[in-house]
């Protein structure tokens, strides 16, 4: 195939997206997310080849992550600099970092990625004819969330424009353009930003909570918009009396939290000057020319609009602010403004991987965020986590309170609940996989399963998981949450009837069995999810109790042997010990967590 590209020119479709393709000549694709297992006909894309690619960032991601983390270090003070001057502000760097530098962390990340594999592709041959969006067409997100969406949507049109831009900026040929209307896409946006009416009593609640926090004073810690279960509706009242009303749970816009004026366009004269930014290197450059394109509204053209929001929806100060403040602009805004005036600021984890993986890119953007951040029990010996607090996880802790009051003899499932793999990069993560090499994990696993395991397995499935379709048609007669068992029923609610969880990945799917003390078996492939240095040691622990294997065939042998009877192999001694010590350290439970809590809250 690559002598064939030197010799003659070959089409070379950049994404899955069709519209994009010219099948009326020799095609490659450019990487295998263009060909994924899943898609509904796959009949007329089997003979197409995909490149081989060499040194690629999956070749060595550690690397990769390294590079891509200087190269955001080396940016962001720049870029930082021209946001202040077209704002006429002076905000600090750790300003900026907070509110511009998530989504600038993931776009270097993304974008060496996709430059490195079209440097990887265009290195053998030039001349490769191709299909790019029409510039007229490009989508410029809105903020940090809406970036998310568009970069993991199924076919990922925003992909399509990136290479776009990129193949232009490197004086590559182009053979068309064709325009793209973003129908799907946009109406993801109306909906996540939709503007709906605020309740009268929402705007009193504020006000009265506003002036009890300007009483409380440099006393006042404040929780909001966390995403776990501190801060639940039951735990308010409670918080308040064990901090002696020092701990306040915010009350905010829930019913506008995310709306914004869509019409908004980018004023691509004023983006123009981020081309002119001091740059040392074809790289840098290159991102700064995307940037025109791609830096979202909310930290340029909207920016004052989202700051006067801001201020609105939060008019409070505190000592210490605990947030959830990855993607939340506005949220991240008001807290940027506040660390300016000595506010200390709080992240806390908030699923499975972290403390875990190798590297993950939204724990370092977090952590680095932060001045302190809460883990569910893990603090390792190393300088990145030097601002790393231990605690029980507050969503498992509450969670715990409701699986203890289910009964045991609705225990009856065994559950393989998988996780979402995307084609497409969403950041340097210290995970190769492909959702096709995922698939062939699971697909292999399934059909090791003897008949009677397999009819009692009911598989669930993350939503919008792009292989359920390909999954349906290779086991017709494998039981997916999603339908036959009720798609209402949350995966706390799943847990409660299940005698065995079965888990493929290293998530905190498999923490919360692990902690709730139901049968646990996993399995994985060590290199697609590389662990720290630390946790190899305790998955070599989970190895030799026989809850972890190193193969999808030796955990389908393992269930085959445990289902009817999971609790004899459960109840072992050695594996209860190893079960609760790596509960303590990456699923810490505890019965007075509400308190330990509110107390360290105090201290931070």
């Amino acid at each position: 195939m690559q002598q064939d590209a030197k010799q003659q020119k070959q089409f070379l479709a950049l994404t899955a997206l069709e519209e994009f393709w010219d099948t009326t000549q020799p095609m490659t694709f450019l990487h295998h997310w263009c060909k994924p297992c899943y898609r509904k006909n796959t009949a007329q894309t089997d003979s197409i080849p995909i490149f081989e690619h060499k040194n690629l960032p999956g070749d060595n991601l550690e690397q990769a992550s390294h590079f891509t983390e200087a190269q955001y270090e080396l940016l962001l003070p720049k870029i930082a600099a021209w946001l202040n001057k077209v704002h006429g502000t002076h905000y600090s760097l750790r300003y900026w970092r907070m509110v511009a530098g998530p989504f600038l962390f993931l776009y270097i990340q993304v974008f060496y990625d996709r430059y490195m594999t079209l440097q990887s592709a265009y290195a053998l041959n030039k001349n490769w004819q191709t299909i790019g969006m029409d510039a007229s067409c490009y989508l410029t997100p809105i903020g940090t969330r809406d970036f998310f969406h568009v970069l993991c949507s199924s076919d990922s049109a925003w992909n399509q424009q990136l290479l776009t831009q990129l193949l232009n900026e490197m004086q590559l040929p182009i053979a068309r353009y064709k325009k793209y209307a973003w129908q799907s896409e946009l109406k993801h946006r109306r909906d996540l930003y939709r503007v709906t009416p605020c309740r009268k009593l929402t705007n009193i609640k504020i006000f009265l909570l506003h002036q009890f926090i300007k009483l409380r004073g440099k006393s006042a810690v404040l929780v909001c918009k966390t995403g776990g279960n501190f801060d639940h509706q039951s735990n308010r009242l409670k918080i308040l009396r064990l901090s002696k009303a020092c701990v306040i749970p915010v009350v905010t816009y829930q019913s506008k939290k995310f709306a914004v004026d869509t019409t908004f366009k980018p004023d691509f004269q004023l983006r123009d000057q981020l081309c002119t930014l001091a740059f040392d290197s074809e790289f840098q450059r290159l991102i700064l020319a995307t940037l025109k394109y791609n830096m979202p509204l909310n930290f340029i053209e909207q920016y004052q609009a989202e700051g006067k929001q801001a201020a609105h929806e939060y008019p409070f100060k505190a000592r210490t602010i605990w947030g959830g403040w990855l993607p939340n602009d506005r949220l991240a805004i008001w807290g940027a403004k506040l660390a300016e005036q000595g506010t200390k600021l709080v992240a806390a984890q908030h699923g499975g991987g972290y403390g875990m993986l190798r590297f993950v890119a939204c724990e370092t953007i977090e952590k680095g965020c932060s001045d302190a951040f809460i883990s569910w029990g893990w603090r390792h010996a190393v300088d990145e986590d030097k601002n790393v607090v231990p605690a029980a996880s507050p969503l498992i802790c509450k969670r715990m309170e409701e699986y203890r009051l289910s009964s045991p003899k609705k225990r009856h499932l065994i559950l393989f609940a998988a996780t979402l793999v995307f084609n497409y990069k969403r950041g340097i993560d210290s995970t190769p996989y492909l959702y096709d090499d995922y698939l062939a994990t699971q697909q292999c696993f399934l059909d090791q399963l003897n008949k009677a395991v397999f009819e009692q397995l009911v598989m669930r499935l993350k939503p919008a998981s792009p292989g359920e379709l390909y999954l349906r048609r290779r086991w017709p007669t494998l039981k997916f949450v999603s339908s036959e068992c009720g798609s209402k029923e949350s995966f706390y609610d799943q847990l409660q009837e299940t005698k065995i969880l079965v888990c493929d990945n290293p998530n905190s799917t498999f923490l919360y069995a692990l902690a709730f003390n139901i049968p646990t078996l996993l399995f994985w492939d060590k290199a697609a999810w590389p662990l720290r240095d630390e946790a190899k040691i305790d998955l070599a622990a989970l190895e030799r109790v026989g809850i972890y294997y190193d193969s999808p065939t030796a955990a389908a042998n393992a269930l085959s042997q445990f289902a009817d009877d999971p609790q004899t192999w459960w109840q072992n001694k050695a594996l209860q010990d190893v079960r609760a010590k790596i509960c303590d350290k990456y699923a810490r439970y505890s019965d007075n967590w509400l308190h330990e809590w509110v107390e360290m809250l105090q201290r931070i």
